[in-house]
């Protein structure tokens, strides 16, 4: 397609002051064929009216207005709603049913939905919706539109306006890409190559037939993309992908896997992504515990006696369950030559293991033996806090 629909999916939680600024560099983007859908995610301050305003002016923003369940919900509702979607099409068009698929899964089993069980979840006032449900998936997970494309920004950050035009100019010139990738820097203009690109950045430019081979070649074992460009998505429907739910660097998994999926993979080096560094972002820890945290993380709050050793514990965890998705996916991946990228999924599954202290509150070590992903657990072990000593000389902790 010569000017090919980009949706922009946006989550929204408690952002008033960043927000506008967000929204002014997508909706003044020099590409203007844009899908532009907001998920305010159960914000309690004046986020979602700002939305709002900027909905009433602008006829591409759809914004979907949820009960709060932390970024990954938000990023998996807005890919259901894409253009095009069969469940958009239920709730504002004549589509009658929607078909659903097993989420995170190789299994092309589906079940239909129809539009009377899809209604009593949904509310509309033309561009606004309303859902009582926290997570999507409870519902469904649907194939999205074929070689639409797709772009996760967060509500804090925003674009240079010349950056969905730079990445749709390049699916143009080589029509068999489905990913572009870009550097990104932070507002006070430090380039910050090494989070996103890890060795891509010292290229102009860079493309792979295959993702895999890519991150084999240069050995990105941080390989989240939440920022880093947009996404075609084909790669999504290979294996129904979302973002895991319950958890914190939701992209470290996912990432990993849609490089995997990836047929066509193409790095740009120039800045496509501007991001914040604020001190109540999701992973700053004061030691004071708050009165009020993520509902998703009062359960740990009795075992804890500062708010920082919790939330380094939480993302010890998350970073757990990452390890298990990437594991669960290349059980079931099909290559013709398996045994050549089994070192490569074996370190991206030690690099997230890493078990906080003697701390197993939420009995990680029965969920990696439940897996039978520890087949040799004293190795996995040993290797963790070897790679945590080396980096932390200071932390030595203990495992189970």
């Amino acid at each position: 397609m010569e000017n090919p629909l980009v949706s922009i999916i946006i989550p929204i939680h408690n952002v008033e002051f960043y927000l506008a600024r967000c929204l002014q560099s997508i909706i003044n983007q020099t590409y203007k064929n844009l899908d532009i859908i907001l998920v305010d995610d159960g914000s309690t301050d004046n986020s979602l009216n700002i939305a709002l305003q900027y909905a009433q002016n602008d006829n591409r923003i759809l914004i979907i207005q949820k009960p709060n369940a932390l970024q990954s919900s938000a990023k998996n509702m807005g890919l259901e709603f894409i253009h095009g979607s069969e469940l958009r099409e239920c709730i504002f068009g004549n589509t009658t049913k929607v078909t659903s698929y097993t989420q995170n899964s190789f299994n092309e089993e589906s079940k239909i939905i129809d539009k009377e069980t899809i209604l009593k979840h949904f509310t509309t006032n033309n561009n606004h919706i309303k859902t009582n449900l926290e997570d999507i998936s409870t519902l469904l997970t649907q194939k999205l539109p074929e070689d639409s494309w797709i772009r996760f920004v967060d509500s804090d950050d925003y674009l240079p306006l010349d950056s969905i035009e730079r990445c749709v100019r390049e699916t143009q010139n080589n029509k068999h890409l489905e990913l572009v990738s870009h550097s990104i820097t932070n507002d006070n203009n430090t380039n910050t190559n090494d989070i996103t690109c890890d060795s891509l950045c010292r290229y102009e430019s860079l493309s792979y037939d295959n993702g895999l081979e890519m991150l084999k070649n240069h050995k990105k074992y941080i390989s989240s993309f939440c920022w880093q460009g947009i996404i075609n998505t084909n790669i999504l429907n290979r294996y129904n992908l979302r973002h895991q739910l319950g958890i914190y660097c939701e992209d470290l998994d996912f990432g990993t896997i849609l490089y995997a999926l990836c047929r066509g993979f193409l790095y740009k080096n120039f800045i496509g992504y501007i991001y914040t560094i604020r001190e109540n972002s999701t992973m700053h820890y004061t030691k004071t515990m708050p009165q009020k945290m993520p509902r998703i993380l009062e359960p740990l709050r009795g075992h804890f006696t500062n708010y920082k050793d919790l939330g380094e514990y939480f993302l010890s965890y998350s970073k757990v369950i990452a390890a298990l998705h990437i594991y669960r996916f290349y059980k079931q991946i099909n290559l013709q030559d398996k045994k050549a990228y089994k070192k490569l999924f074996t370190t991206y599954i030690l690099h997230y293991i890493l078990l906080y202290k003697n701390k197993d509150i939420l009995n990680l070590i029965n969920k990696l033996k439940e897996e039978k992903l520890i087949k040799y657990p004293r190795l996995i072990f040993l290797y963790s806090k070897a790679r945590e000593i080396y980096r932390h000389p200071s932390r030595i902790f203990k495992s189970n």
